[in-house]
């Protein structure tokens, strides 16, 4: 596997180039290796070294005492820093794309018990 091989399509975009249709593919990369001096901006890995990047899935943000049933991509999610215990709110898009490990662990927690 090379730095650049594709993982996975995520998403098939149109678009309109010159007056003629067609797609972008939204991709996931492969994950790959690099040395601290590959970053540009040394900044991101000292946060990174620091704790700054590690989130944890609290969950569904529930505002409604009622029993109606609001699907979970409608949801806005907490996540919770590891490091500060700061908790954020955000997009179900938001976890999905940027959290997908810290998404995964938590379906594998509150799900499993369930299936």
């Amino acid at each position: 596997m090379s730095a650049w091989d594709i993982k996975s399509i995520v998403e098939k975009i149109p678009v309109t180039e010159k007056g003629k249709k067609t797609y972008l593919f939204k991709v996931r990369w492969a994950d790959s290796l690099v040395t601290e001096n590959d970053f540009r901006d040394k900044s991101i890995v000292r946060s990174f070294l620091n704790g700054d990047f590690q989130y944890k899935v609290i969950g569904p943000e529930r505002k409604t005492n009622d029993k109606s049933v609001i699907p979970i991509t409608k949801m806005y999610w907490i996540i919770e820093s590891e490091k500060t215990g700061e908790q954020k709110r955000v997009s179900y898009k938001t976890v999905k794309d940027e959290y997908p490990d810290q998404l995964i662990k938590f379906y594998e927690k509150n799900a499993a018990p369930y299936i």
